[in-house]
């Protein structure tokens, strides 16, 4: 606004108005208008993507949280070093048994599963290895470790009772 107008403005107001309280008006109509433009704008700004099926927005960008490990399952949620997202879970792959080397290689984790009597499978090293389950030891000529969850408990020197597996909160 030019010098002349605001007189003229100030002019008017002065009527009912001192300049003083007129020139305030007029300075906190405009920090207003100014405050007004700040928030559309901050609006605008926190304005989400429209992501593709399948992504979610997290700040101004769209991830597949099934598999990204720095937005595993949810936003901002990271999968600490040697870990990796399948399926929106924090997994290590060298370590689990339903995602063993790589997402969706599942071990056979029951007796029912695998063709051998007296075992299943838990993932070591990145491997289905087999292993005995509970209350039995699979006789190879390997020893065998205890499923996941089991412990194993020899028997004494003369082999009575006999080698088992059991749960890890049990005695021997």
């Amino acid at each position: 606004m030019d010098s002349d107008r605001f007189d003229r403005l100030s002019r008017a107001l002065s009527v009912v108005l001192t300049r003083r309280t007129s020139l305030g008006l007029a300075t906190l109509m405009g920090l207003g208008s100014l405050a007004d433009t700040g928030a559309k704008k901050r609006k605008k700004r926190k304005k989400k993507p429209n992501c593709p099926a399948g992504y979610t927005a997290c700040g101004k960008q769209c991830f597949d949280l099934s598999d990204n490990v720095n937005h595993c399952g949810s936003c901002a949620t990271v999968c600490s070093p040697g870990k990796t997202c399948c399926q929106g879970t924090c997994v290590d792959l060298l370590d689990d048994d339903g995602n063993c080397a790589k997402c969706g290689n599942r071990c056979l984790t029951t007796e029912a599963e695998t063709p051998r009597i007296d075992a299943a499978q838990i993932c070591q090293a990145g491997v289905c290895v087999e292993c005995s389950i509970e209350g039995k030891i699979r006789q190879t000529n390997l020893s065998l470790p205890c499923c996941r969850g089991l412990k194993r408990c020899t028997g004494d020197a003369t082999g009575t009772p006999p080698d088992n597996c059991k749960p890890v909160d049990q005695a021997c």
